[in-house]
């Protein structure tokens, strides 16, 4: 009887681990997203406390300080084709990496052109603290909520 039980339960919290899903946001803000090429974005993220610069690499180049953690910089997108390209940034000295999603547009179109897309483009900035392993303290907290669960369901059972 608790085997039975003990196999229900495992076999529920696999099904919750594997119908849950896992969502990739990018670590940068950028503005504007859509940029021709060698274009202007400015890029905004977090770095660590310790961390002095920011070099941003990938679809755009650029550096700049940081101050307390967080920096804003001007960065030029690369002559590429028109597409969704990644832009890096690497924080100094830590090392620590962010990444974020540009989309390059063909030059030469104006901004009667544009079409609108994507978000509400209201300011504003992230709440989270970079670095914190959200995605991990997630599933720790599902986890911990079924094998709950779990005893109790199996306590239950074995009561009658």
């Amino acid at each position: 009887m608790r085997t039975r039980a003990a196999v229900i339960c495992t076999g529920m919290l696999t099904g919750i681990m594997l119908a849950i899903p896992v969502a990739w946001a990018d670590d940068l803000e950028i503005d504007p997203v859509s940029v021709q090429p060698g274009g202007d974005i400015t890029v905004s993220g977090g770095c660590k406390d310790n961390d002095s610069f920011v070099s941003i690499s990938g679809a755009a180049s650029g550096r700049g300080a940081v101050s307390t953690g967080y920096f804003s910089v001007q960065a030029t997108v690369k002559k590429v084709e028109p597409g969704r390209y990644t832009v890096i940034s690497k924080c100094v000295p830590s090392g620590y990496p962010q990444t974020g999603r540009i989309k390059v547009e063909k030059a030469g179109r104006g901004d009667g052109d544009r079409k609108p897309d994507g978000w509400v483009k209201t300011g504003g900035g992230g709440t989270q603290e970079p670095g914190f392993p959200w995605t991990e303290a997630g599933l720790v907290l599902v986890a911990g909520a079924a094998g709950i669960g779990g005893v109790a369901f199996v306590r239950s059972r074995a009561r009658g």
